[in-house]
This record gives structure tokens, C-alpha cells and sequence, in this order.
């Protein structure tokens, strides 16, 4: 086990709930407890799931139950707030705006905004070579990840989480890479632009900003545009500062890991599967 002091943890642990930060020790033992044991007994599981997950000799099984765990989680967080969701699809036919007055979006333009992005989403995974098919579940695992991230992000004070597995991973894992076909291989390789490294991704501030509104009364509709605006802002910023530095100082001379790695990999899963073709993993 390497340990290593890292400031800006240990600051956000003093701020985290004594029952919080035990189960993420408690975790992350049984998780090197569970590797020690299977390096001892010779259990090996090197199943090429792609670059960001779990890494090492039992990585493609503390890979798959991290996938199972943030499932579970999804469901019953959605399980849990059932009636509130029963409550919003029927406010959202029935035009009442009285139950939404203090939200950000009224109920309606949340319904209709979520099926509009995830529609948009859809299209476009099946433009780019995706087959139709498997669409839906490759967006049902990517957004299994931003709930269950978002959600331990935000209810236990951590500054970021990553996944163990990505859609992507889950997707060629769970169907084969054969299935796919070159084309739909390379689209779920440049999934990894969006649902691949999460160490920043915006549904987490976001509701963190949410969660921090719930002291401030007023109306909350301005904030949603301010939200929206600092998103576009970062957003735009972020594209001509990288670049700008790019072609001034050349992108192979910047951060290897973000100019050069993170730029290949999207390339390397796609000609890693093409190249190599996998069967389905049930096992």
C-alpha cells in the first residue's frame, strides 16, 4: 500500500462526516485486502477494459464490481425518490407551477430538456458508427457513472472520483468487441472524450451548487442562468487557451499526460479491439 500526504485531502477530510470517510477507508482496505488475496491464490483477471479504470492483475474484477456498486446505486437512489418523480412527470402534464416555484427549472422544462439531450446524445453515439442497438445501453452505463459519482461526490465531501470502469469498457465487455464492428469501435473510442477521464465533469459542481442553494431564498431561475453562463465560459475558455498554447509552444512540448497520452487514447482502445477482437466476458 503506498501512502503519501496530500493536502488538499487531508483539508476536505476535515470536513467530511466521521461515517463517510470510515466506509471510504473501509473500502478501499477490503479492495487491497481482496488483491492481496488473489495475488497469494494466483486469481488473475487482466481483461482489456481500456485506460481509465481499475489497473493491475485483478483489474478487470474490481472493475465489473465497481460497475455492479454504482448500478445498485443509481436504482436506489431512483427507487428512493420515486414519489418525487411521480410527483414531477405528473406536474409536468399538468402545467401546475406552484410545486417547482423554488427550483431552478420548472418540472416541465426538465422533462423535456432531459429527453431532448438524451435524444441528441442518442443520434449523434449512432451517427458517429454506434450501432442503434447498443446506444441505449452504452448511455445506461455512462449515466450509471455520473449518478453514482456525482452522488458520492457531493453527499461525502470529495473534491472529484473516478470511475473503475468506463461505458465504454462496460459496453465491449458486456457485448464483445465483434458485435461493435470497426465503426461502432471507434465511436465508443471517442466516447472517452466525454465519459472517459471524470476527473472533472460538470454534473458534480453542479449539484454541489444545487445542494448549497437550498439556504438561499428567492428566485432561483437567475442562478441557473449564471450557472449555465460560467459553464460557457469555461468551456470556451478552456478550447482557445489549449489552443493557443498548443500552437505557440507546440502541443508535444505541453503536459504529456493531458497533450499526448489522454490525445492517444481514444486511437489506441479503437485499434486495440479492431485489431484484437474480444468475445462478450459474462464470466
Amino acid at each position: 500500500i503506498r501512502v503519501r500526504l496530500n493536502y488538499l485531502m487531508l483539508g476536505l477530510t476535515y470536513f467530511i462526516n466521521t461515517g463517510v470517510s470510515f466506509s471510504l477507508w473501509l473500502f478501499f482496505f477490503i479492495a487491497k485486502f481482496q488483491e492481496a488475496i488473489c495475488a497469494t491464490l494466483g486469481i488473475y483477471s487482466a481483461e482489456p477494459l481500456g485506460r481509465f479504470g481499475h489497473m493491475g492483475p485483478t483489474m478487470g474484477m474490481l472493475s465489473h464490481q465497481t460497475i455492479g456498486g454504482m448500478v445498485v446505486l443509481m436504482l436506489m437512489g431512483l427507487w428512493t425518490a420515486r414519489e418525487h418523480l411521480r410527483d414531477v412527470w405528473s406536474q409536468t402534464w399538468s402545467g401546475h407551477s406552484e410545486a417547482d416555484s423554488g427550483e431552478l427549472m420548472s418540472y416541465r422544462s426538465s422533462v423535456i430538456g432531459l429527453s431532448a439531450g438524451l435524444s441528441i446524445m442518442g443520434v449523434w453515439l449512432w451517427r458517429a458508427g454506434m450501432p442503434g442497438w447498443v446506444v441505449p445501453i452504452f448511455l445506461f452505463a455512462a449515466f450509471a457513472i455520473f449518478f453514482a459519482l456525482t452522488r458520492v461526490i457531493v453527499e461525502a465531501g470529495l473534491s472529484s472520483a473516478v470511475e473503475g470502469l468506463t461505458a465504454g469498457g462496460f459496453v465491449v465487455s458486456g457485448l464483445g468487441s465483434s458485435l461493435l464492428g470497426p465503426g461502432g469501435l471507434v465511436a465508443v473510442g471517442y466516447t472517452l472524450v466525454w465519459a472517459g477521464d471524470l476527473l472533472v465533469f460538470a454534473m458534480a459542481p453542479c449539484a454541489n451548487g444545487i445542494r448549497l442553494l437550498h439556504e438561499v431564498k428567492g428566485n432561483r431561475k437567475r442562478i441557473l442562468a449564471m450557472m449555465v453562463a460560467a459553464l460557457s465560459i469555461a468551456l470556451l475558455g478552456s478550447i482557445y487557451m489549449t489552443l493557443k498554447l498548443g500552437y505557440q509552444y507546440g502541443a508535444l512540448n505541453m503536459h504529456r499526460q493531458y497533450f499526448s497520452w489522454f490525445a492517444q487514447e481514444p486511437f489506441k482502445m479503437a485499434s486495440q479491439f479492431i485489431s484484437t477482437p474480444v468475445a462478450a466476458n459474462w464470466a
